[in-house]
């Protein structure tokens, strides 16, 4: 406490020590005027008053008075005590006036405390902001260095072709096979010159016959070799004797080129001509290059605070990460309808751990409110694996799905070989299991002519067979027979799981349960003996 607050506070003792004297002088007095004012009053009233009765009465109101006047003292005396004790709570050693100095001062501390703090978040939100920029031109220089690689990468193979369907024996002389197949299957005459061949790739067994990668000494050699046997394919495949020949390209123009070949085919079977150019596909009508509506998400959108999801938080569901040397593995999945969804719904995954991981792979498969299906994949560098999650969806009809499947691979070059796919599988399916639609679609079978269908579900870990027949009318028994026979041979592989059967079965088999079908001895015999062995043997119950 200051100096000055010392003597204001010795001022306000003295000013109360000589308030109470005063009052307790002023009580004195007030008690010795009484005294001789009532020994007054005896007097007179002795000598002028003849009638002791009235005098009693006039004593005894001026003693109710005086009683009166006594408690009002006293009253005044707690009062007078009470705030001075009030003042001691003030101005007293740890009083009130103390604990509000105490208080102004920690209010003044965590004022400066609030202040060095909003300097120090204003610091780290300034490297934040410095840290995000660095990592974008880390990003954008890393994207300009792969491309450059990859260009390099390609112009180095410019000379090189696979060769595909060659035999292969342990004492081979590869460029020695490579050129008796130009002369004798291709018929080139000239002299082709290569400057080295090799199988690449482990031979499994015996019998697998790895490809060939050839390094031919001149770019024509290699374009007139591929040419040639293009023709011949076009003309006759067999004379080729199985042996396919194509321009060998870096991994990842190679997995682009797959994934524009499939784009092909779904645009020509929507009668939409296209062609493949380099590492792009162009529509012929327009002149136009495909381009992918998603892919995954860069540093850039990953960071930017300012973009307000319209769709809000997706929930998201994440396997268990798996490690197997050195290699870690985790599947993240969300539920998605639109491209923009699918977007953000990537944004949103990469803003998790996951974002921290070498390889994030993006697959999306999805319909449309007019029944039209869209899928697809960007593999980020980790080559093979979109398209294999993608035939996963694909194969067990998946629907409204957006998947990041992530991998951080060890520091070293240990590998894992082709049980990193199973262990994705894996995930993917783990995933999958925990989105809300609690159900994974594993396998569908339809009856071209719509008469059944067939769904084999997973439900909780446990596996269910959904049915459903629709059988012909009672008019064509014998196509009733056979499509009956038809389902027991497809669900004879399926005795040992849950069976769920429904539909029009078009006969009846219990009047009181079928009431709409009519008399039971109006239905095809044959069939309905057959239906009722169906249900026997499946061991179904008819309700």
């Amino acid at each position: 406490m200051s100096e000055k607050q010392n003597t204001r506070k010795r001022e306000r003792e003295i000013e109360t020590e000589t308030f109470n004297s005063k009052q307790t002088t002023g009580i004195k007095m007030a008690d010795t005027n009484m005294t001789e004012t009532e020994s007054s009053l005896e007097q007179n009233l002795g000598e002028y008053s003849e009638d002791q009765t009235f005098n009693n009465k006039l004593l005894s109101g001026i003693v109710g008075i005086q009683q009166t006047l006594n408690s009002l003292i006293i009253k005044f005396e707690n009062q007078n005590e009470e705030i001075h004790g009030i003042k001691n709570d003030i101005y007293a050693k740890d009083g009130i006036e103390d604990r509000l100095q105490a208080v102004a001062t920690e209010t003044e501390d965590q004022t400066t405390m609030i202040a060095e703090v909003r300097n120090q978040n204003t610091k780290l939100t300034t490297e934040l902001n410095l840290m995000k920029s660095y990592v974008v031109h880390l990003e954008t220089r890393l994207d300009c260095q792969q491309s450059q690689i990859a260009n390099l990468v390609e112009r180095s193979m410019r000379e090189n072709a696979i060769v595909i369907g060659v035999h292969e024996r342990n004492d081979e002389n590869v460029i020695a096979e490579l050129k008796l197949i130009f002369k004798n299957v291709l018929k080139i005459t000239e002299n082709i010159k290569i400057d080295r061949a090799h199988r690449i790739g482990t031979q499994t067994n015996k019998n697998s016959t790895r490809p060939i990668v050839v390094k031919f000494h001149d770019y024509n050699d290699r374009e007139h070799v591929i040419n040639t046997a293009r023709t011949i394919g076009k003309q006759n495949k067999e004379l080729l004797n199985g042996i396919y020949i194509t321009p060998q390209f870096p991994d990842d123009m190679r997995e682009n080129r797959k994934r524009l070949v499939q784009k092909q085919k779904e645009y020509k079977e929507v009668d939409v001509g296209t062609k493949i150019k380099g590492n792009s596909l162009f529509f012929i009508k327009s002149g136009s290059k495909y381009v992918e509506k998603v892919s995954t998400p860069k540093a850039l959108a990953i960071f930017d605070a300012s973009n307000k999801s319209k769709f809000g938080t997706f929930e998201q569901t994440s396997s268990n990460e798996v490690s197997d040397n050195g290699h870690t593995y985790c599947v993240t999945a969300a539920v998605t309808t639109t491209y923009a969804e699918v977007r953000e719904a990537a944004r949103q995954i990469m803003q998790g751990p996951v974002s921290a991981c070498t390889y994030n792979t993006l697959v999306y498969r999805f319909t449309d409110k007019d029944g039209h299906t869209h899928d697809g994949y960007d593999d980020d560098r980790d080559y093979g694996i979109g398209s294999r999650i993608l035939d996963y969806l694909k194969e067990i009809d998946a629907h409204n799905i957006t998947i990041i499947s992530s991998r951080t691979p060890p520091s070293g070059t240990a590998k894992i070989g082709s049980r990193k796919n199973n262990i994705i599988l894996e995930g993917v399916k783990s995933a999958l299991r925990k989105i809300s639609t609690d159900y994974i679609l594993k396998e569908k079978i339809a009856d071209e002519n719509g008469r059944y269908l067939i769904l084999t579900v997973e439900i909780d870990n446990t596996d269910f067979v959904f049915v459903n027949y629709y059988a012909p009318t009672k008019n064509f028994e014998n196509d009733q027979i056979e499509y009956i026979e038809k389902l027991k041979i497809l669900l004879n592989e399926k005795l040992e799981q849950n069976l769920v059967l429904g539909g029009d079965f078009n006969t009846i088999l219990n009047p009181s349960l079928d009431k709409m079908g009519g008399s039971k001895y109006n239905t095809p015999v044959k069939y309905t003996s057959k239906l009722e062995d169906f249900i026997e043997e499946f061991d179904l119950c008819d309700i």
